[in-house]
Parts: structure tokens; sequence; C-alpha cells
């Protein structure tokens, strides 16, 4: 975890807030360097980081159950799509739903959200990720909602996303 972020690293809570102080990475921007295709191929590597780092930051814990996950992914994901003109299909909330039930009576880290992670804050270095830009903007939320918001960048054309991207702070 350490290795994938600036060097030196300071990392701690100040008046509720998480603090990240970041020097120098070395590496090639994943936007300038890669197409969308590779990094796709990529995503594994960038959710290990993602979850890692959100249980570094875990503030506390949540039960996973249906009012939750509509609170806090599904009305989301409904806002920021209709603010950034991506659609997400309907088979994919299926999904979410039937996976749901699975863990009905499991827990879920809740930790702070960047709000902006996008392949533009990563570099890569023989084979290795560095992050970058990444203090917290975002409510407490689920792990993975900062990687939901990578996807949809895959997918959403920069105009559109530059637009809205006070709106999308506010949603995140």
């Amino acid at each position: 975890m350490r290795k994938s972020v600036p060097i030196p690293i300071f990392i701690d809570y100040i008046e509720n807030r998480a603090i990240l102080i970041k020097g120098f990475v070395r590496g090639e921007n994943l936007e300038v360097q890669m197409n969308k295709k590779k990094l796709v191929l990529m995503l594994s590597k960038i959710v290990e980081w993602n979850l890692e780092f959100n249980k570094i930051f875990a503030k506390y814990e949540i039960l996973f159950e249906k009012k939750r996950v509509d609170e806090l992914l599904f009305i989301p994901m409904k806002e920021f799509s209709e603010k950034n003109k991506f659609d997400i299909p309907q088979e994919f909330y299926v999904w979410i739903e039937k996976e749901i039930k699975k863990y009905k009576h499991y827990v879920v880290p809740m930790s702070p959200q960047h709000g902006d992670f996008w392949h533009g804050n990563i570099v890569e270095s023989c084979n290795h990720l560095g992050i970058y830009d990444w203090e917290f903007f975002g409510k407490v939320n689920i792990p993975l909602f900062d990687f939901f918001h990578f996807l949809t960048m895959l997918l959403t054309s920069p105009e559109n996303f530059a637009k809205n991207r006070k709106e999308n702070f506010s949603i995140l």
C-alpha cells in the first residue's frame, strides 16, 4: 500500500478529515499511456488498491441491507448518471439486487471517499500503481463508491463530466 502512493507519506485523521501528504511518484500517467481497453485489464489492481485504502480509513461499519444499498449506492448512482448523461443498464441494478441477497447479514466498512478517482490520478511504473491527488472530498460511503466513479469515468465523455464537476462532488 505505502509503495503505491507518493513518498514521503503521512496518513492520519485531523479534525475528522483524513489527510494524505505526498511527495513524488515516478511512472507514466495511465491517462496518457494507455487506451481504455488496457485500463480495463488493470481493474483488479485498482480495486485492490481502493479496498486496501478504504480498510485503513474505515470509520465504522454498517449492516448490509436493502435500505442502506438504496441510500448509499442506488440513489447516488442514479443522480451521478443523470448529471453525466451516463445510462446505467437496468440489468446492472438487477444484478446488484441479486448479489445483495447473498450478503444480507454482513457488515460493510464505511470510509471517506475521494470523489474524483479516475485514470488521470494513476501512474504505472514497472507494473506497480502509483496513486496521486488523493484527498478526501466526498462523504463517508461504501468502499467501492470511488471505484464506481473510476468505471464511469472510463465510459463518460470528458466534456459531460467537466460540465458537471461541481454537482458530481456533491453527489459523491
